[in-house]
């Protein structure tokens, strides 16, 4: 069916009148988290005190190494 000339003026201004818009709706979210970065570690080697932090979670001993307590994970190496 052939379109007439009205309907093609019609259609045409028609298409004059859209308008086409963006929108974006935010909302500001807000919370904590907790994560463990590792263990503050107390330790005594040959009567002195010192401390160190871990990345594993230490037993009730640590391993020492020339004279140095060793903060590497025993399952690393």
């Amino acid at each position: 069916m052939a379109r007439t000339f009205g309907n093609q003026v019609q259609e045409n201004s028609q298409k004059k009148n859209v308008v086409t818009s963006t929108e974006h709706r935010c909302k500001t979210v807000n919370y904590t988290t907790e994560k463990l970065v590792g263990y503050d570690v107390t330790y005594r080697l040959e009567g002195k005190e010192g401390t160190l932090r871990t990345t594993f979670k230490p037993g009730p001993t640590l391993p020492v190494k020339d004279g140095q307590v060793v903060a590497t994970s025993p399952t690393s190496g």
